[in-house]
């Protein structure tokens, strides 16, 4: 993953987070630390 394909998720998933408070602890985890493992357990949830 490039650094500015890194830099987008990371906005998203920030955007994400105050819309979505209520986000289980792991995958508050996945997303401060593994961007691109937060998205892959996403879109598996549907």
């Amino acid at each position: 993953m490039s650094e500015e394909q890194f830099l987008i998720l990371r906005e998203w998933f920030r955007f994400v987070l105050e819309q979505y408070p209520c986000l289980t602890p792991v995958l508050i985890i996945y997303l401060r630390c593994a961007p691109e493992k937060a998205l892959e357990r996403m879109l598996a949830r549907g």
